[in-house]
């Protein structure tokens, strides 16, 4: 009886090994999960940097929603270890997270992580100190205008010096 048993025990297990293992063998398992080492914040955007996973591509996933639902998702090819993301809303928290990807097998999503993007700076930062002695009237105005812009396109031309006493300054371009 107990060579009969381990004979039958013999026969499934080489029966197992030969036809339905090697499909098994065969499929390739889902790649090493991968998890975001830095993320900066940009002007309208916002950069991510993961660990490396050998042989593996990626996916990025942001929206501004924590669940990621209806978030944008895209892919970078093996190698790269960031990816740069613009066009995005100015001063808005987006959450992000990465997952690994190799012959059509995805590995589990990273941990999520938030960024705010930065607003784009104005390059006269505000208003300015202006140091030189030509200003601009408006013919019909009271008000003194560093930007010929400010004035209008029928503007004087002026000494700061002359204009002090009788012009005020125009609160758009001048401090």
């Amino acid at each position: 009886m107990k060579k009969i048993t381990s004979l039958f025990l013999a026969a499934v297990m080489l029966f197992t090994a030969t036809f339905a293992m090697p499909s098994a063998m065969s499929a390739a398992s889902a790649p090493k999960a991968t998890s975001i080492t830095k993320l900066s914040s940009n002007v309208r955007g916002f950069t991510v940097k993961w660990k490396k996973v050998y042989g593996a591509s990626y996916q990025v996933q942001y929206g501004t929603k924590k669940n990621l639902k209806n978030a944008k998702k895209v892919n970078v090819k093996a190698g790269k270890t960031s990816r740069k993301v613009t066009k995005l809303r100015a001063r808005k928290k987006y959450y992000v997270r990465v997952r690994t990807y190799k012959n059509g097998k995805y590995g589990k999503w990273s941990k999520v992580k938030s960024v705010t993007t930065k607003r784009k700076r104005k390059k006269s930062g505000g208003k300015t100190k202006h140091t030189g002695s030509v200003v601009y009237i408006t013919p019909t105005g009271k008000k003194y205008h560093y930007s010929k812009a400010c004035a209008g396109r029928n503007a004087i031309k002026k000494n700061l010096s002359e204009v002090k006493g009788s012009y005020g300054p125009c609160k758009k371009c001048a401090c």
